[in-house]
C-alpha cells in the first residue's frame, strides 16, 4: 500500500511539473496595435485624390484605371505597383502602418503609375528596366534607381496630411 501511495505521489508531482512547465510566461512586453482602417479611408486623403484627378485621369487624355488592395508582400517592401497591360494598373500595400504611412506608400506607388502611364518608365522583358531614355538592371540598389528617386521626391512635395489639409 505504501508503494501504491508513493507512486500515486510521485506521478501527481510529475503531472504538476509538466503542467507548470507549460503555461506561457508572463510578461510586462505590450504587443502594439494598430488601428484598423479600410482601403477607403486610405483613399480619401485630399492630397491623393487631387494628384489622380490631375494627373491620371485628365480627359481628353487617356485615363489609368488603377485597382488598389492591400498584399502579402514582404515584410521590407511596403508598396508594388505593377502595370497588368496599357493603363490597367494594380497596387498593393502593405498592412501594419498607420493611416498616414499608408497613405504617404500609396502617393509614392501612384506617382510609380504616373511613370507607367506617360512612358517615363517601363518594365521590359527579360529583366531589365527603361527609365526616361536609359535601361537599368533591378540588381541597382533601391536608392539609387532614379524611378524611386524620382518618386520620393514628388510624393514628398505632394503629399500632404489630412489633417495639413484642414486648413486648405
Amino acid at each position: 500500500m505504501r508503494k501504491l501511495l508513493l507512486l500515486i505521489l510521485g506521478l501527481l508531482i510529475f503531472f504538476l511539473q509538466i503542467v507548470e512547465e507549460t503555461k506561457p510566461v508572463q510578461s510586462n512586453y505590450i504587443v502594439p496595435t494598430f488601428k484598423r482602417f479600410t482601403l477607403s479611408q486610405v483613399l480619401r486623403n485630399k492630397s491623393i485624390v487631387k494628384f489622380v484627378n490631375d494627373s491620371l485621369i485628365r480627359a481628353p487624355f487617356k485615363s489609368a484605371y488603377i485597382d488598389v488592395k492591400w498584399g502579402p508582400l514582404h515584410p521590407r517592401i511596403l508598396g508594388l505597383t505593377t502595370e497588368v497591360k496599357e493603363g490597367i494598373f494594380f497596387i498593393q500595400l502593405s498592412r501594419g502602418l498607420s493611416l498616414e504611412e499608408t497613405q504617404r506608400v500609396l502617393m509614392h506607388e501612384l506617382i510609380h503609375v504616373y511613370q507607367f502611364h506617360y512612358n517615363l518608365l517601363e518594365d521590359l522583358p527579360g529583366g531589365g528596366i527603361r527609365w526616361e531614355t536609359k535601361i537599368y538592371s533591378w540588381d541597382l540598389a533601391w536608392k539609387e534607381r532614379p524611378w524611386e528617386i524620382h518618386a520620393e521626391a514628388l510624393s514628398t512635395k505632394l503629399f500632404k496630411t489630412d489633417s495639413t489639409n484642414l486648413g486648405n
